[in-house]
């Protein structure tokens, strides 16, 4: 959104239609707080602000699959990728079996929240690599007293 005083992203729709989402947005922008509008009021407002908006093409990387895929060759460029899944197991590094590339997703989203400085919930995240057609599963790793763990992991579709 553009302003006299600057420009701001939005993100999603919510933070457009939703009266209390704008109305922070706005004012972490501007230093002025909206008023509350009554519920009927506001309708009319959030449908008025839904004509306003002009559809610009922003590229993939404006996706949430192209953001993904984005992060997710980002991440693997600055991450070892271990040949032995038991070395990646210490760190929860991606590691590679069967042919194929595998991250431990809460190493992924904890990567996503410190160097992207995003919050991506569980749900979310998961949502987002199958969005890139990535399949979750479950692997057994031996540690290093020779005991099994049961961890879950994430197999990377096309990264080899």
């Amino acid at each position: 959104m553009l302003t006299p005083a600057g420009s701001i992203f939005l993100g999603d729709v919510d933070n457009l239609i939703v009266q209390s989402k704008l109305r922070n947005k706005l004012a972490a922008l501007t230093g002025k707080y909206l008023p509350h509008y009554d519920t009927k009021k506001w309708s009319s407002i959030a449908q008025q602000l839904l004509n306003a908006c002009i559809e610009q093409e922003v590229g993939e990387e404006a996706t949430e699959e192209g953001l993904t895929e984005q992060w997710l060759s980002q991440y693997l460029s600055e991450k070892t990728i271990f040949d032995d899944p038991c070395q990646a197991l210490a760190n929860l590094d991606p590691f590679k079996a069967d042919g194929a590339t595998y991250i431990f997703g809460q190493n992924f989203k904890q990567w996503i929240r410190v160097v992207q400085m995003e919050k991506v919930s569980n749900k979310q995240l998961g949502v987002m690599l199958r969005g890139v057609g990535a399949i979750p599963e479950k692997k057994n790793f031996q540690t290093e007293d020779g005991s099994y763990v049961n961890r879950s992991v994430w197999k990377l579709k096309g990264v080899n």
